[in-house]
């Protein structure tokens, strides 16, 4: 909230998957995450500038098997790394920047199953002793255990949450500790590549579904030049590289990805190119292809056959399907913010079965 004070939010801020590979590709090249291989990535053009470039992630997914090391002039990823030693090397290594333009990205695990928060944080939302159901996982538990756990009583999920808000708690006052250091002059983003699920839609955890609980993010901005305040536009992590370099002034290469700076300022004409752009999401983790769309405050998706639209106004849950018991027809016009935004073709697919 400190930061969020001094700094431009994004209220209507989108991934464009459920979990963090092809969110992290999209974030750091501007475009959809199937065009990581033959794209620019963040670090690069700053590199060629002369800036000493920095990557720290806790995730297996953002290490050198995923490519997620392209273009960094120093690249670490090592499962399970906590805040408190994230930040510990981020401000080493920017101490050692000193009178250097510089760049640095930390990606932290904290928030994310198993919750593994240090017994200064273990009780601040979450009580002692927790529900029978959640007792026999102990004290780190992830997605399978949950889920093999049954239906959950009402106060096993507060539990649940508890335990994830800890670990938010966690993150926070060792982000304080990093953002002390900096200094006004410092651009500063801070962003997440995907949301968490808690039984809003029947499931928890987070890859295998595209509802918004999954997919809004927070993506707030502080920078000299941006006025704090807040934009609720709907935009993409796909925008924050382009927004980066923007602010920066250095060249950004192509991307589906636009600048944010002009909508930031209220330039004439901003707020309706981004208000009129379709979103896509997709690519999720677990249960086979989803696949959606976003535009003019309404969402699609798709999956296996079924389709579903909400109007985010006045449904921000996403509860009522308005193509629910509707013929194929009437979501014709959705498909077509599903082929705009993807740039392909979109069409009806037939699945036929025989009943024995």
């Amino acid at each position: 909230d400190e930061l969020a004070a001094r700094s431009l939010v994004f209220e209507n801020a989108r991934a464009p998957a459920p979990w963090t590979l092809p969110s992290t590709r999209a974030l750091v090249t501007g475009r959809h995450p199937e065009r990581f291989a033959v794209s620019t990535t963040l670090p690069e053009p700053l590199r060629e500038q002369g800036w000493a470039t920095a990557f720290f992630g806790g995730n297996a997914f953002v290490s050198a098997s995923y490519g997620l090391d392209r273009g960094w002039g120093l690249h670490r990823a090592d499962q399970g790394v906590d805040a408190a030693a994230m930040v510990d090397r981020g401000l080493e290594w920017l101490n050692a920047q000193q009178g250097r333009d510089a760049l640095l990205m930390l990606h932290f695990m904290d928030p994310h199953l198993p919750y593994e928060e240090p017994a200064s944080h273990r009780t601040l939302f979450a009580g002692e002793p927790p529900p029978a159901e959640i007792a026999t996982l102990g004290e780190s538990f992830d997605r399978w255990d949950v889920n093999a756990a049954g239906e959950l009583s009402t106060a096993a999920r507060e539990h649940v949450i508890g335990r994830y808000d800890n670990n938010i708690r966690y993150l926070d006052d060792q982000l304080a500790r990093l953002l002390g250091s900096l200094r006004e002059s410092d651009l500063v983003v801070f962003v997440s590549d995907h949301g968490e699920e808690f039984w809003e839609h029947g499931g928890c955890e987070h890859g295998h579904a595209l509802y918004d609980e999954l997919l809004r993010v927070p993506l707030l901005i502080r920078a000299p030049g941006l006025e704090p305040g807040k934009v609720d536009t709907p935009v993409s992590l796909m925008d924050v590289m382009p927004t980066i370099l923007d602010l920066l002034e250095v060249d950004a290469p192509e991307t589906l990805g636009r600048s944010l700076v002009g909508l930031a300022r209220g330039e004439r004409g901003q707020a309706e190119i981004f208000g009129e752009r379709a979103l896509a999401f997709g690519w999720p983790l677990y249960g086979g292809q989803r696949w959606g769309a976003m535009k003019a405050g309404a969402k699609y998706l798709t999956h296996v056959g079924s389709e579903e639209l909400y109007d985010l106004s006045s449904d921000p849950g996403e509860q009522s399907n308005l193509l629910a018991g509707k013929p194929w027809a009437e979501s014709a016009p959705q498909r077509a913010w599903l082929a705009e935004a993807l740039g392909r073709d979109v069409r009806l697919g037939f699945l036929a079965g025989v009943q024995a």
